[in-house]
């Protein structure tokens, strides 16, 4: 079976199994029809804004050393988006004079574009936590109404 949305069995860090058609086009080999298989490694954890920023406030250095540059699914609501070159800058509602931005490519301006703001979405990145900014980097959109199943 074609898994559809491969981001959400398998993240960075992990050692996963493809298995699909390969086919050389142009130079360059292209693996498509795949199927994951996570053979090693965990999941990236589930927190939402309201959490990751509840305990940036209690104790910042505690919540860098707990998030600082590790993948997370950070859900939360959707504020707005902006485009800069050839990524899409995410707002999401903060908290806590903190401002949450997400780093998104371009490839998925076809879902993001049709939010609205308030909607629940999750992403998949890389925290980034500065004194006032939760930066979730190399993000991608996991979920969202506007993502087919």
């Amino acid at each position: 079976m074609v898994d559809r949305q491969p981001w959400l069995k398998c993240a960075p860090d992990q050692t996963v199994k493809i298995r699909g058609k390969a086919s050389l086009q142009v130079g360059i080999w292209l693996v498509h029809q795949c199927e994951f298989t996570v053979i090693g490694g965990d999941r990236p954890e589930a927190v939402t804004v309201a959490q990751l920023l509840k305990e940036a406030v209690a104790d910042k250095d505690a919540a860098r050393k707990k998030y600082n540059r590790k993948f997370v699914f950070l859900s939360g609501e959707f504020d707005s988006v902006t485009k800069s070159g050839a990524f899409r800058t995410v707002q999401l509602k903060g908290a806590g004079g903190f401002a949450v931005n997400s780093e998104v490519h371009e490839s998925d301006a076809r879902f993001l574009n049709s939010l609205k703001p308030g909607e629940a979405v999750t992403f998949l990145g890389q925290v980034l936590l500065n004194d006032r900014l939760l930066k979730l980097g190399s993000a991608i959109l996991t979920r969202a109404s506007t993502i087919p199943d």
